[in-house]
């Protein structure tokens, strides 16, 4: 069974399945997926996770402008 651990963001725009536009699920013990929109990326590490959850948020807030680089 998957739990929420992390979620920001709004309503998902891309679907009526998800709540909010980032989410972090832990699947297991050790597996993860991070959903994005439309974009999931499951069975992903500890590592993997983190890596893809910090580009997503990353990426939301160069969208939203956010970001000066």
């Amino acid at each position: 069974m998957s739990k929420i651990c992390f979620s920001t963001g709004g309503d998902n725009v891309y679907s009526s399945d998800f709540e909010s536009l980032i989410e972090l699920h832990q699947n297991s013990y050790t597996q993860f997926s991070v959903v994005y929109g439309a974009q999931v990326k499951n069975n992903l590490t500890y590592r993997e996770a983190a890596k893809e959850l910090g580009e997503c948020i990353m990426h939301m807030a160069a969208c939203n402008g956010d970001l000066y680089n």
